[in-house]
């Protein structure tokens, strides 16, 4: 939520999560969150472009 660039540990955490990022959007629990333009911005940043499901 800040201007800042990611850690390596969010970096981390985020590739760890990759595999599982279509069965989260497609959790209505949690597709706001994963679809949200700053969870874009930081898979970018961490080199783990979203894969289109």
């Amino acid at each position: 939520m800040s201007s800042n660039s990611p850690t390596a540990v969010c970096c981390k955490k985020l590739k760890e999560q990759s595999p599982c990022l279509c069965q989260f959007v497609k959790n209505p629990n949690l597709q706001r969150l994963v679809n949200s333009p700053n969870a874009k911005k930081v898979a970018d940043a961490c080199g783990c472009p979203f894969s289109t499901c």
